[in-house]
């Protein structure tokens, strides 16, 4: 797969040094929890926060947002939650299309989509296909995904194309992804004030810049995504060097 370029994003040049943002969407339960809720809620209220989060990236000329939106971990988590947490990802999806048209934004997916309900495989089909050909923004929406898992998937993938060990390097291993065309994460931002990546594009952020606000994800806001991204700015990336 490669990058859609039929359409220059205005403001942004190919030296960019932000063009990937990462989301540890975390919070959703216990702001719900904060408010006597059922947890649900808390998935309900975070659509919001996503639209934020793009609106975001579109204002600050970012090219890729990459979404934890459900984790291979995410499984163990009560079978009735996961359910209607699909149910809601699966109709939020449908509903913004429209929007997602208006700004440009295409819809892409890491992960594996074989165990999901089919009402939500469908739901992702519709959206990739209606958005394919939009390029101002690409939102890599992980679902059922770990760093680890695709790292294995990259391994084995490598393994079935009989790829000699002494021609593995980062660049061959990149190909291997499970899209190759995602630059490296520039900035990972976690919010619900939990310090860590959780398994999270392990490969892609090896180097990013790592943002942690104490805000729930329902309440996260595009002015906390432009503090997220001043900070990033002011930051002084070295990649080792000095």
């Amino acid at each position: 797969m490669k990058p859609n370029t039929k359409k220059k994003i205005s403001g942004t040049s190919e030296e960019s040094s932000l063009k990937h943002v990462a989301i540890i969407m975390d919070g959703n339960g216990r702001w719900a929890n904060q408010r006597g809720l059922n947890r649900i809620e808390g998935h309900r209220a975070s659509k919001n926060a996503i639209r934020e989060s793009i609106k975001g990236c579109i204002d600050d000329h970012v090219l890729f947002l990459s979404l934890y939106a459900f984790s291979t971990e995410n499984w163990k988590r009560p079978k009735k939650e996961i359910n209607q947490l699909f149910d809601i990802f699966s109709d939020f999806l449908i509903q913004e299309i429209p929007d997602l048209m208006k700004q440009d934004v295409k819809i892409i997916t890491s992960g594996f989509l074989d165990k999901f309900p089919k009402k939500m495989q469908d739901a992702i089909a519709v959206a990739k296909q209606k958005t394919d050909e939009n390029c101002t923004l690409t939102v890599n929406i992980c679902l059922d995904y770990s760093g680890q898992s695709e790292m294995i998937f990259a391994i084995q993938s490598m393994l079935r194309d009989h790829i000699l060990p002494d021609t593995v390097d980062s660049k061959k291993v990149e190909q291997y992804l499970m899209h190759p065309e995602l630059p490296p994460v520039d900035l990972l931002i976690r919010t619900s004030g939990e310090q860590r990546v959780s398994n999270f594009m392990l490969w892609q952020c090896a180097y990013a810049e790592l943002f942690f606000t104490k805000v729930l994800w329902p309440d996260f806001s595009i002015s906390i995504f432009h503090q997220a991204v001043e900070e990033f700015q002011n930051r002084n990336r070295r990649y080792g060097g000095l």
